[in-house]
């Protein structure tokens, strides 16, 4: 061990009030510095005089940044994806305030990721977090290469192993339930039939925000019913599907029959949002796991006698996620009483 002038405990002291962060920092410094014929007090000393404009740095601000990135985004990204970018973007930028890019530090960003998945000290989900910083750390990269900042404080937050996340299982509803949660909905808040029926019985993709119910009431409302309704199929296009491919989702004779009573408007489609207060008392009543009623769909398309690749076809997964997730986790059956819950007559 090289000689730095002080005891092993001074050493230990000075690490410990620097951090791990900082004596990285130092350490890359220092060897930037080596052999260089000024010493690294001066270094930071002209950098501080230059306020590191090195490169000519530009200033702007954060919500300018975003629209700009977001502009450019717009055409090489689905809408959905666009639109969660956007979202996560705001929150970030309500959390840290009115800043230019350039003053963002790692602290900042990594406070505000732990707001948004740490609760009561415990994180609630790594997958979250990873999601947050992905996006966030991508977009400060084009802040970079326009040289709005010198550093994305993203960069350095850890993001956890795939492996480490693992996969929850899927909850579904039984089909008792689902036959009274229909009854109740068509009973006591019939604009929400169509919703469910789509999400129930078809398993799309629930987000009204950014999903493809979001997607699909929008194409609808911009082209009309024809391209996405016919021969007994929904036909969802690229902009529309989770997956970015098109996508032919096979109708049921009873899902037939809930159209026929409930057409497939926009309005129908995707009547609110999740803080309608009839939407928050119908998952409340019936205790709709996350995205219990999608794993209800696909279990009960398996247990009706389908192959994995059928169901791959129909639903936007893989074939090893519905080995793995879907297959036998409903008798046949209950998938023919589920297909045979109908509107009233």
């Amino acid at each position: 061990m090289k000689s730095v002038g002080g005891s092993l405990l001074d050493v230990v002291k000075v690490a410990a009030e620097l951090g791990a962060d900082n004596l990285k920092e130092a350490r890359k410094a220092l060897q930037l510095a080596d052999g260089e014929p000024f010493s690294l007090s001066d270094a930071v000393k002209h950098a501080i005089t230059q306020k590191l404009q090195t490169k000519g740095r530009k200033e702007i601000l954060f919500a300018d940044a975003l629209d700009q990135y977001l502009r450019l985004k717009k055409d090489h990204i689905s809408s959905s994806h666009c639109e969660r970018i956007r979202q996560r973007a705001k929150s970030f930028a309500r959390f840290i305030g009115d800043r230019h890019v350039h003053d963002i530090r790692e602290q900042d960003a990594r406070a505000w990721v732990e707001s948004r998945t740490i609760k009561g000290g415990e994180l609630t989900s790594k997958s979250t977090w990873n999601k947050l910083v992905t996006d966030l750390s991508t977009m400060f990269v084009y802040f970079l290469n326009e040289n709005w900042c010198t550093t994305n404080p993203f960069g350095g937050i850890k993001r956890f192993a795939q492996k480490s996340i693992g996969a929850k299982q899927r909850l579904r509803l039984e089909v008792p339930v689902c036959a009274e949660l229909m009854a109740h909905v068509e009973a006591h808040h019939p604009k929400w039939c169509t919703y469910f029926v789509l999400t129930l019985f078809l398993g799309l993709r629930p987000d009204m925000r950014t999903g493809e119910i979001h997607e699909l009431a929008r194409c609808i409302k911009r082209d009309g019913l024809g391209p996405y309704y016919s021969t007994g199929f929904l036909h969802l296009s690229a902009e529309i599907t989770k997956e970015g491919m098109p996508r032919e989702v096979a109708v049921p004779a009873n899902v037939a029959a809930w159209f026929e009573r409930y057409p497939l408007t926009p309005e129908n489609i995707c009547p609110g949002d999740y803080k309608d207060e009839d939407l928050v008392s119908i998952r409340r009543k019936f205790q709709i796991p996350h995205d219990g009623l999608r794993h209800t769909a696909i279990s009960a398309f398996m247990a009706n006698g389908s192959s994995y690749d059928i169901a791959a076809d129909q639903f936007g997964n893989s074939e090893p996620i519905i080995r793995r997730h879907y297959l036998r986790r409903m008798e046949n059956t209950d998938a023919l009483r589920f297909f045979s819950i109908m509107p009233r007559t």
